[in-house]
């Protein structure tokens, strides 16, 4: 049973630092050279897998300090063992919650990451939108100020009209 144990919190151990590692090239990808070259639905899926990845971390994390706690707890209960030992497993304890974390801490940094980079990519988003709303006015402008020299030159082409019928007039008159 113990064997079973062990190998069960070494298998969990290895798929913890598999979910990091992938956590670790998801934050990767939200840095702002690397999000670049992905479209606006790939941002998305990027930044929801990341967390599902960091939801599905930190139970694997929880579970793991779950099995050691019962472990220490197992241990505590046998009366038979060494005060060495549970100064051991105390320490060891220790250790894992310390361990922990540090991989919490380094969790909420990816996560506080991926949150600047997302007000980063807000941020230029709007900018690019003000510069369209800009470039929108500024080619509305020019075109209202097209109509008016347009809607000016038909003016100038009728009094040119009218002109020439007055010189002809006159010009009959004479």
């Amino acid at each position: 049973m113990e064997e079973a144990k062990e190998k069960f919190k070494q298998a969990l151990s290895g798929i913890l630092i598999q979910y990091e590692q992938i956590v670790a090239v998801y934050h990767s990808a939200s840095k702002q050279k690397a999000w670049d070259h992905f479209t606006k639905a790939h941002c998305k899926n990027i930044s929801v897998w990341c967390k599902q990845a960091e939801e599905i971390c930190s139970i694997h994390n929880d579970e793991l300090m779950g099995i050691k706690r019962e472990e220490e707890v197992e241990m505590s209960d046998n009366e038979n063992e060494e005060t060495t030992e549970t100064k051991e497993t105390e320490e060891s304890a220790l250790v894992s919650q310390a361990e922990a974390l540090n991989k919490e801490n380094d969790i909420l940094h990816w996560q506080l990451d991926a949150y600047w980079n997302e007000v980063e990519t807000f941020k230029q988003e709007k900018g690019k939108a003000h510069v369209e709303d800009d470039s929108n006015k500024e080619l509305k402008l020019l075109q209202q100020a097209l109509q008016g020299m347009q809607q000016h030159l038909l003016k100038i082409q009728e009094y040119k009209k009218k002109e020439a019928g007055l010189e002809k007039l006159q010009d009959d008159k004479l």
